[in-house]
């Protein structure tokens, strides 16, 4: 597993947002975004094999609104990229599982200023819901699923 440890963002105007991710490894960057009321260290196991391979691993959770706040899906696509910005990363795959890869579909789409998806030409940022497992043979033929 990976040894980095969770920090929280917190953005100057944040009106309460308290954004968890923890960042880990060197070389090219993979967002990891989880299902909604998963916590990030649910993806603990892959980011670690990611690492091992070489990559720079983001993974970003969903943050902990103000009272009576409900955020919309692109203020919590707006988080991510929040995060992306305060951490630095400016070219990155973003994967997520179920709201976690809706949410990486929504940032394609509100910031196509980091980049179209990668069919549309030169990319910043790529969208590929878990599908980025495909490119990834070698990580995902090491990926253990544990039974809660």
């Amino acid at each position: 597993m990976t040894t980095a440890t969770r920090q929280i963002f917190e953005p100057a105007e944040s009106g309460g947002r308290a954004i968890p991710y923890v960042l880990d490894g060197e070389g090219p960057t993979v967002v990891l975004l989880p299902a909604a009321g998963l916590d990030i260290v649910t993806l603990g196991t892959l980011a670690s094999i990611l690492v091992e391979e070489d990559f720079r691993v983001l993974r970003v959770g969903s943050r902990r609104p103000a009272a009576g706040v409900t955020p919309t899906l692109h203020d919590l696509a707006q988080d991510v990229v929040d995060v992306m910005d305060h951490v630095g990363v400016t070219d990155a795959w973003i994967g997520g599982h179920a709201l976690g890869g809706t949410l990486a579909r929504i940032i394609s789409v509100d910031h196509t200023d980091r980049g179209p998806p990668p069919s549309f030409g030169p990319v910043a940022v790529r969208v590929v819901g878990f599908q980025l497992m495909g490119a990834l043979p070698s990580v995902v033929d090491r990926c253990e699923v544990s039974e809660r």
